[in-house]
């Protein structure tokens, strides 16, 4: 069995019928994404957020389909992280968005493209910095969520240090790219729309 120096809590949303393959043999579901942090099975680091995402799978179902909730086990080892929450991380894979742009010229392209790409990349030196990354970490800051910040949160935002602020508004979340890196915990719920 491996040994993992890290072992979270996170959540996912999907169709039951797209999440089997999670459920009873472990393969993680492969959102082809290129707006955050490239393919990769997604999930958020706590039930509300699950919950708000939970609300747009049920719109986006057809009827009859089960919307399965499901907590699972991300593990990994330090080195297997790329936490774009810290400052030296970031710095890397700007690095290395450097190194590829060098290479293609398409200055023009979302974060989860130029992630896919370095994670595909035929370049060998490219390929190196992240051949031992297998799960990725991410801070998302959503306005709308910080403009409906209560009275009682802005009065404690008020009383903090000068450069501190408590908000609403960031949400973390996971990419794992791994199917030894999430591990099928247990669903938490099940609606049929």
């Amino acid at each position: 069995m491996n040994s993992y120096d890290n072992i979270i809590s996170g959540y996912h949303c999907n169709e039951k019928n797209k999440l089997n393959e999670f459920i009873n043999n472990g393969k993680i579901l492969v959102s082809e994404d290129t707006h955050y942090l490239g393919d990769g099975m997604y999930f958020w680091d706590n039930t509300y957020d699950l919950a708000y995402w939970k609300e747009i799978k049920i719109k986006q179902a057809s009827k009859g389909d089960t919307i399965t909730s499901i907590k699972a086990k991300i593990c990994y080892k330090d080195e297997e992280l790329m936490d774009l929450t810290t400052q030296d991380q970031f710095n890397i894979l700007l690095d290395i968005k450097k190194m590829l742009l060098n290479k293609t010229n398409n200055k023009n392209q979302k974060l989860g493209e130029i992630i896919n790409k370095i994670f595909n990349s035929p370049d060998k030196e490219i390929r190196d910095i992240v051949k031992c990354i297998k799960v990725l970490k991410i801070n998302l800051f959503y306005k709308n969520l910080e403009r409906k910040t209560n009275s009682s949160i802005q009065y404690y935002s008020d009383t903090l240090y000068n450069n501190q602020k408590i908000t609403l508004g960031i949400r973390t979340f996971y990419c794992v790219k791994c199917d030894k890196n999430a591990l099928f915990s247990e669903i938490i719920e099940e609606v049929i729309k």
